[in-house]
């Protein structure tokens, strides 16, 4: 062992010392099979898995996902549970990646010009409050943020935005609700491939976290790795282990 891995664990087995009585509180907004509101899926598990080999746990909330970077850029919460990777003084990132974020896609009216890709100036997208899709749109496009689903079909209906934004699960889970507003949904709307998953991680408020911390998490998620702990979580859940791995850099695998 290095002497850099054997700093990282005895920093790990401090912070373990003297936090043990006191959990983390991590925040989500909620996602089916990853981050359920009952503190279940493959998220929270492997968030679960890693303290544990620190000697900690974690109290956990789904909070609108707006809210939950709010709080844990305040410092009022510990950890945020899903987040892009990004350069601030406000949060630390892992060397291990937590997953890569399902496929995005575009719901279009029937009635928008198929050319609209081609159109970047005149581009207006909308998508749940607080995802943070501005982070990686061309700045020539405009975009809305909306508080709901049915909110954002309702401006893609009256040709207010070129397209809504979101993840077909999520479309999926409120299909029940989707199809009360608009019955013939297929015969208004288009689905189609906006752009591949991005990774994501979880993050660390800095003002309640050191990157000490970070250092002795990302050593306790390689053990988690290598004696199968992470593996076993996906194969429970039944998801693609292959979107889980290591470093921050380069396009989803």
């Amino acid at each position: 062992m290095s002497w850099l891995r054997l700093i990282t664990l005895m920093l790990a087995l401090a912070y373990s010392w003297t936090s043990r009585s006191q959990p983390l509180l991590a925040v989500s907004e909620e996602w089916a099979g990853y981050t359920e509101n009952n503190g279940s899926g493959v998220y929270w598990h492997t968030l679960d898995a890693v303290l544990q080999k620190m000697g900690l746990s974690a109290k956990k909330r789904t909070v609108p996902w707006a809210r939950a970077e709010r709080e844990v850029r305040a410092g009022q919460a510990d950890i945020i549970v899903g987040a892009y990777y990004e350069k601030s003084d406000e949060l630390f990132f892992p060397q291990w990646h937590l997953s890569v974020e399902e496929n995005i896609v575009a719901v279009t009216s029937h009635t928008t010009p198929r050319n609209w890709r081609t159109r970047n100036r005149d581009l207006t997208f909308s998508w749940i409050r607080g995802y943070g899709f501005e982070q990686h749109s061309e700045n020539t496009v405009r975009f809305l943020e909306v508080n709901s689903v049915l909110q954002g079909l309702r401006l893609v209906n009256a040709g207010r935005v070129t397209a809504l934004l979101d993840y077909a699960s999520t479309l999926n889970k409120h299909e029940a609700s989707i199809k009360q507003v608009f019955p013939n949904f297929s015969q208004r709307f288009i689905l189609e491939e906006f752009r591949k998953g991005r990774r994501i991680y979880i993050g660390f408020s800095a003002r309640k976290i050191d990157q000490a911390f970070v250092l002795a998490f990302d050593e306790m998620m390689s053990k988690a790795v290598q004696d199968g702990t992470i593996r076993k979580i996906y194969a429970r859940w039944h998801k693609d282990y292959a979107h889980f791995g290591e470093s921050r850099f380069g396009p989803p695998k």
